[in-house]
Formats: structure tokens, C-alpha cells, sequence
């Protein structure tokens, strides 16, 4: 899995924390926040490397082909946005 979020400096200034989660992965921190965090339904697409996220993803793991599936939802904090994008990667060694 490779996962890439979007914060939008709107979002940031409201909620400068998430520019700093360290080692807290993003759904910890937004768990934190309980109530005042909402999600959007899943987009799914099947992307190739012309795709900015895939073509991240695919630096960190050299030698698997495109297309990839890709999940994207987007997370609203006090009504401010986020987009997280996850592209799966096949196992290695897999058949």
C-alpha cells in the first residue's frame, strides 16, 4: 500500500497539526478528533503511471506494472477537506 494525502493550505491553517503527525499515522490522528472528522464514500480507479500518485507509488516500488488500483476518498475536518489517495500494490511474489 501507498498512500499520498492532500492537505489544502485552507485546511492547514485551520489545523496546522497536520503538517506534523510524525510517526501518528493520519488515520490516528483523525480518529482523535472524533466527531469532528467526516469521510466521503471510496472513488475506485484502475490508474497507469501517467497518473501523479501512481507514478510516486511505483518509485518506491520499482518492477510492478501498471495499472494499479487506486482508492481515494476525501476526509473533512470541521468541514475542511483532505483528499487521501491509496494505491495498492501487488504482493511480492505473488503469482
Amino acid at each position: 500500500m501507498f498512500a499520498q494525502t492532500r492537505v489544502p493550505r485552507a485546511t492547514l491553517d485551520v489545523h496546522p497539526w497536520l503538517a506534523t503527525l510524525g510517526t501518528t499515522t493520519l488515520g490516528e490522528a483523525l480518529q482523535a478528533h472524533g466527531s469532528r472528522v467526516s469521510r466521503s464514500d471510496f472513488d475506485f480507479a484502475k490508474l497507469y503511471d501517467d497518473s501523479a500518485v501512481v507514478a510516486r507509488a511505483l518509485e518506491r516500488a520499482p518492477g510492478t506494472p501498471p495499472p494499479l488500483w487506486v482508492r481515494r476518498s476525501t476526509f473533512r475536518v470541521d468541514g475542511l477537506p483532505l483528499l487521501l489517495q491509496e494505491v495498492f500494490l501487488p504482493r511480492i511474489g505473488a503469482a
